[in-house]
């Protein structure tokens, strides 16, 4: 995953070329979550990028749509589609991963009521919460 990363930051084409400009940043898109749907190639693709490719704040469409991926990850943490519930949660716990603002209160009142056991998914989510929240 990153060889393929690293290929496309370098690729010969500056269209095709995965790099942001003073003017614009460019984030991997989210269908790429989609098309590696096993857990290990999500959690490679996630630990590869870098963190402006993986900031989705500037872009209200990919950002919802990385809410809708999230929500369904996270709430199938215990089956085999959100195998990568925990690499999702610790690129956000640790701001490597980032919706609007808007998204995050919107993935967390979605997801909450699934979190009721104490769990590391739960633990990364209170803490990428209270570090959006400011406290």
């Amino acid at each position: 995953m990153s060889a393929a990363l690293q290929n496309a930051r370098e690729h010969s084409e500056l269209g095709s070329r995965l790099s942001s400009s003073m003017h614009e940043t460019v984030v991997l898109d989210v269908e790429n979550f989609l098309r590696f749907n096993d857990g290990v190639l999500q959690a490679s693709l996630l630990r590869a990028a870098h963190a402006h490719e993986l900031d989705y704040s500037g872009s209200p469409e990919l950002s919802e749509m990385l809410l809708e991926f999230l929500e369904k990850v996270f709430l199938n943490a215990s089956r085999p589609y959100g195998e990568a519930s925990l690499e999702f949660g610790l690129a956000l716990a640790t701001q490597r991963l980032r919706l609007t603002a808007a998204d995050s209160i919107e993935l967390v009142s979605r997801v909450k009521d699934s979190l009721t056991q104490p769990s590391v998914l739960h633990g990364l989510i209170y803490v990428w919460w209270r570090s959006i929240k400011g406290h």
